[in-house]
């Protein structure tokens, strides 16, 4: 086995269609908020690179989609944490609890997710599962659950993906480094998005534009030579392995971070990228109570309609008003144009109103219906 990724073989990426449950980028989105990173450039904000395959024993981890999410993340908050844009509470806990190296760079273990998101040999995993397990279960330093293959994996003589070796490196996880998981999942929310996915068809601008949010994860094929400083051509179209988008220049082409030699990469502009995702950590701090909502709906709105100042206030009402099971209608945050998701939190609070629609009408009884429940 070589021990370097060669052209058309999978890493450890699954590939798996947006459902219309899902946050898209420029559509019904919880991410909100203006550019962060006006120079639209992570390269600076990068933790140091971990390996995703053991160099020694080729043991190969699958992995791929966990260390480009991590790469991601760390990049994210290292950014948010030179710039102070947190609060002190919150960058103290980090570097209390080991999530900062000896330099200052935050260090979360990929092997933590990796296990729990379900990585399979071979197959891998894909970007919704492991975003979601990030979301579910949170995030624990390097040194909490080590991916460094150092002592972990035995001697040459068990080398390459043996299920021995397999068994080692997704172990289960200990009581007490699953608990720090959650304690980090307290005190730091996990959102995420699709931003690019077939049919699309973003360019390299496109891409340069959605990095002023954060880094993207994104998955292209392995074009040879791979383990090369050099700009590494494009081969077409493929989604053989996932790692983390930092840069992307119309003249420089794509800069990424891998998991192989060398972790930094950089792709032509010819490169083809179909797939990519954003993960954003927003601190979760003590909220006074929202301020109660009140509007009057006089027109209708069909299912559709791009983003506007009615349209986000039906977003609004049907996040404001709870089912009679007592949750929203629709989930906090989530505004843009009348998507699958709005159109599903108001046929649901037609049904339960006995209004006979699907969502796709917004029409005077429904309206009537709103403005009565909000109003009470």
């Amino acid at each position: 086995m070589n021990n370097l990724p060669q052209s058309g073989q999978h890493t450890g990426f699954q590939e798996v269609l947006p459902q219309p449950s899902d946050w898209m980028s420029g559509g019904e989105t919880g991410i909100q908020g203006a550019a962060l990173n006006t120079e639209e450039d992570w390269r600076e904000y990068a933790s140091p690179g971990k390996w995703q395959r053991d160099m020694k024993t080729l043991f190969e981890t699958d992995a791929c989609v966990s260390f480009g999410a991590i790469d991601d993340l760390q990049a994210y908050v290292n950014f948010c944490l030179r710039n102070s844009l947190w609060d002190a509470e919150h960058m103290t806990w980090l570097a209390a609890n080991g999530y900062l190296d000896e330099t200052g760079h935050a260090n979360f273990s990929p092997r933590f997710i990796a296990k729990l998101s379900g990585t399979t040999m071979l197959k891998g995993n894909s970007f919704p599962a492991v975003w979601q397990a990030v979301r579910t279960y949170g995030l624990v330093p390097e040194s909490a659950w080590p991916s460094d293959f150092k002592g972990l994996i035995p001697a040459p003589e068990v080398s390459g993906e043996t299920q021995e070796n397999w068994n080692i490196y997704y172990a289960e996880i200990p009581e007490d480094v699953l608990a720090l998981g959650k304690e980090f999942r307290s005190r730091f929310e996990l959102n995420w998005e699709w931003v690019s996915y077939p049919g699309v068809n973003m360019d390299i601008k496109g891409f340069a534009s959605q990095l002023s949010r954060s880094p993207l994860e994104i998955t292209t094929a392995i074009c040879m030579p791979w383990n090369t400083t050099q700009t590494i051509q494009g081969c077409g179209a493929g989604s053989e392995h996932a790692t983390a988008l930092l840069r992307a220049d119309e003249l420089d082409g794509y800069s990424i971070r891998d998991h192989y030699s060398p972790f930094d990469k950089t792709l032509a502009p010819n490169y083809v990228i179909t797939y990519a995702t954003r993960g954003i950590l927003t601190p979760i701090s003590s909220t006074p109570d929202p301020i109660p909502f009140h509007h009057t709906f006089n027109v209708g709105i069909p299912y559709g309609s791009p983003a506007s100042p009615e349209v986000s206030c039906l977003q609004t009402a049907l996040q404001t008003l709870k089912t009679a099971s007592g949750v929203p209608y629709m989930h906090p945050g989530v505004f843009g144009p009348f998507g699958p998701q709005t159109k599903a939190a108001l046929a649901l609070f037609q049904k339960e109103h006995n209004i006979q629609d699907d969502g796709t009408h917004f029409g005077p009884q429904t309206r009537a219906a709103l403005n009565a429940a909000l109003n009470s």
